[in-house]
């Protein structure tokens, strides 16, 4: 919901990382298909939340296989257009939050998120832009990412945080 100085409440983050199991990447189409539900489900909370765009930061959730990666992105890709069709039709946008290469192996860059968001075609999905985790994988600033990204209307989300994941300025030195 947007408040008095036009700030949206995300309502939702890292949408699957519990119950324990779930996956879009998950080579058993059950528990594919489970994740999905469960991702719908996260998206009709957040919009009886008031929340306007759920987060789907989850890292371990969406890691790519050493083998049989293809199969899995293209898995997860479907599973983020449904998000994204049932976000749409809830008034919402679901977010891909780009994480660090540590985390996962799969949407590390606002780029790469960029590419999954143009593959869509779906107004109901939209990337954000994490501080910290844009600070160890981007190539440009956070500021310069959003001078770059925002006019593209892709970002739907920003997490101030610093280095350490805490706010802003609270770094551990």
């Amino acid at each position: 919901m947007a408040g008095d100085a036009g700030i949206v409440v995300a309502g939702l983050h890292w949408l699957l990382v519990q119950p324990t199991g779930l996956s879009p990447t998950a080579p058993e189409k059950s528990v594919r298909l489970r994740t999905i539900d469960i991702m719908r489900r996260l998206i009709a909370l957040c919009a009886a939340l008031g929340g306007e765009e759920p987060v789907h930061g989850s890292p371990a959730q969406r890691r790519l296989p050493d083998t049989g990666a293809a199969d899995a992105r293209a898995w997860a890709l479907e599973a983020f257009w449904l998000a994204a069709d049932t976000a749409s039709s809830a008034g919402l946008r679901y977010c891909l939050e780009p994480l660090s290469r540590n985390e996962t192996n799969f949407i590390n860059t606002i780029a790469e998120a960029a590419t999954v968001i143009e593959t869509a075609d779906r107004p109901g999905l939209c990337t954000m832009l994490d501080a910290s985790a844009a600070t160890r994988v981007e190539a440009e600033s956070p500021a310069a990412l959003l001078r770059r990204w925002l006019p593209s209307g892709m970002i739907g989300h920003v997490h101030l945080n610093d280095t350490s994941r805490r706010g802003p300025g609270r770094a551990i030195r």
